[in-house]
């Protein structure tokens, strides 16, 4: 059996060792059978089970036709490897994405209340629609594409924030060595944003606005968690808005609508309409190089009516008396009112420190902290907390852009607008440059 407490790297070349042994066993068979039977599926199949990746499947099953006859015969292989890829605490999460794409539209307000309470009261029942039985194989590949992209923005949200936090010697970024705590807030909230924009992106028409969003879903974290979703959606913003600065502000329709690539905040509705897309849209956009393939791939987006997101969020309080400060509530209250499951004080305790003095009215996303939630305050363990340096609770949010350089868009617009209605379209340069 393979241990599933070994590190990755060990497990895997355990596998690999077992998938060789058996190929070499198979041929060994075409010589003598009596001295060299063929394993059965069902042993193939559960060694192919514990596969860290459903990518490695796909060489396993290359080795011979017999590997392919044992994946095809022992029912969910490709659900047991995903579960290895997700980690356990993260396939309730997945299979909620799946089963809100999947909800009738228009969306009812039972239907979603069903799949929420599922997903925070009974989470088991979401885990048992897994196997390959309910879910298909297309399914299973497309939430595992999602996954190696919220590992990906994971990954590159760690890094910057502990390079603002401590910055590394040199041109390179420190190695991110993320306990499993750290990892699974990082990835619960953005699987949480996805599954808010799935939700209640919704159409012109349907029940909810922003104070429904919010009795629905936010109501049911913490204000903390709520705090790391808003840090992973200005994160995302970030993201967004270096990556989708090139076209918003060279395409000539975009400057006839007046894109706005500069504000990041709520009353932009352009960024909001395109960061409803959700995490898999930004994180292909940043992986897009050329402004080509860039302007393409907002082709493919249909600008549809948006959910603010910040709006919906900061609505968002405990039915307590808000007029008092944070540091004014007994510590218990906080705790008891809670249906947090993080073990560790960290995220908590840090969310207190830094809010102790604000009212707890309108106290999630507050713009002048944003710089703590890009360094990810509200992720880390206790024990790194404490080894940050002092500096770390010192700094300042940066506008977004200066008066000049805004004028300096509204004056793009009107020019590419002029170009717009004499017919024109495609690339506009300040200098004249064509594409």
């Amino acid at each position: 059996m393979i241990n599933s407490s070994l590190p990755h790297e060990s497990r895997q070349a355990l596998i690999s060792s077992q998938v060789v042994t058996f190929w070499t066993v198979s041929k060994l068979k075409s010589s003598s059978d009596a001295l060299h039977p063929t394993p059965p599926c069902e042993i193939i199949g559960a060694i192919l089970s514990n596969l860290d990746h459903p990518r490695h499947l796909l060489s396993a099953l290359l080795i011979c036709h017999h590997f392919y006859t044992s994946f095809k015969e022992t029912p969910g292989i490709f659900s047991s490897i995903l579960r290895n890829q997700l980690t356990p605490a993260l396939v309730p999460l997945s299979v909620s994405l799946v089963e809100a794409s999947r909800l009738p539209r228009p969306l009812e307000e039972t239907t979603v209340l069903a799949l929420l309470d599922e997903l925070y009261n009974t989470p088991t029942h979401l885990v048992s629609r897994l196997p390959v039985s309910t879910l298909p194989v297309d399914v299973l590949q497309k939430m595992s594409r999602t996954h190696e992209a919220i590992h990906a923005m994971t990954t590159k949200f760690a890094t910057s924030a502990l390079d603002c936090i401590s910055p590394a010697n040199g041109s390179s970024s420190p190695v991110v060595n993320l306990s499993p705590g750290e990892y699974f807030r990082f990835c619960r909230a953005f699987y949480r944003l996805e599954l808010f924009y799935i939700l209640f992106r919704g159409k012109t028409g349907e029940f909810w606005d922003e104070t429904t969003a919010s009795r629905l879903f936010f109501s049911r974290n913490p204000i903390w968690e709520n705090e790391q979703l808003f840090s992973v959606y200005d994160f995302l913003n970030h993201q967004f808005g270096e990556a989708s600065r090139e076209v918003a502000a060279h395409d000539i329709v975009m400057g006839e609508f007046d894109v706005d690539y500069l504000s990041s905040g709520s009353d932009n509705i352009w960024r909001q309409s395109w960061l409803s897309s959700g995490v898999k849209f930004v994180f292909k956009l940043t992986l897009t190089k050329t402004y080509e393939e860039k302007y393409k791939l907002f082709r493919t987006v249909h600008c549809q009516t948006y959910r603010d997101f910040p709006e919906a969020i900061i609505y968002t309080v405990p039915d307590w008396d808000i007029g008092l400060t944070v540091g004014e509530y007994p510590l218990e209250i906080f705790l008891e009112d809670s249906q947090s499951q993080d073990p560790d004080p960290g995220p908590f305790e840090t969310w207190r420190k830094i809010h102790l003095d604000d009212i707890l009215d309108g106290i999630i996303g507050i713009y002048s902290n944003q710089w703590l939630r890009l360094r990810g305050y509200v992720f880390w363990d206790q024990a790194r907390i404490h080894k940050f340096p002092k500096e770390y609770w010192v700094g300042e949010t940066i506008p977004d852009c200066t008066l000049e350089e805004f004028e300096e868009m509204r004056e793009s617009w009107k020019e590419r607008s002029k170009l717009w209605l004499m017919g024109r379209e495609g690339y506009w340069s300040k200098d004249g440059e064509s594409r």
